[in-house]
């Protein structure tokens, strides 16, 4: 899923860093099948929720220097671009949000998602377990 070191650390830099979090390129970082399936689950989770679908996306992992794996220290963003991962994740002009968070719970990894269409005022958050279950409208942390 993610290539890290034995301390659960990239092995490359980050593309920038803000006072309690780190951003990596998904490049080198995420593996190419994860990050077709986080996609592919965005975009029905969004199609489920009628919001808009990224088609392609560009993406970054946000790393939380203070919480733990179980805590969502995990998080990969999707933009539709390049401009708006600018504009989101260094000036914090969003129009919309697309992340999945990485949740380890009971030796496995489940996945929170968040989707917003800020214009709208209407966020939906979803969980999959590691089985493929679908939970919508929860996040994983809930689940029992």
């Amino acid at each position: 899923m993610l290539l890290l070191s034995s301390d659960n650390w990239p092995l490359t830099a980050p593309v920038f860093r803000q006072v309690k979090r780190d951003f990596y390129d998904c490049k080198g970082l995420v593996g190419d099948w994860f990050e077709t399936l986080l996609l592919a689950e965005m975009n029905f989770l969004a199609s489920e929720s009628g919001l808009q679908n990224l088609p392609s996306a560009v993406c970054l992992v946000q790393i939380d220097r203070q919480l733990k794996p179980n805590e969502g220290r995990f998080v990969v963003h999707f933009y539709a671009n390049a401009t708006e991962l600018s504009e989101c994740a260094m000036k914090h002009r969003c129009q919309m949000a697309r992340n999945v968070s990485l949740v380890l719970k009971n030796q496995a990894v489940y996945r929170s998602y968040f989707l917003s269409d800020f214009e709208r005022e209407k966020y939906h958050q979803h969980c999959i377990t590691p089985a493929g279950k679908w939970h919508p409208q929860t996040t994983c942390y809930d689940l029992a």
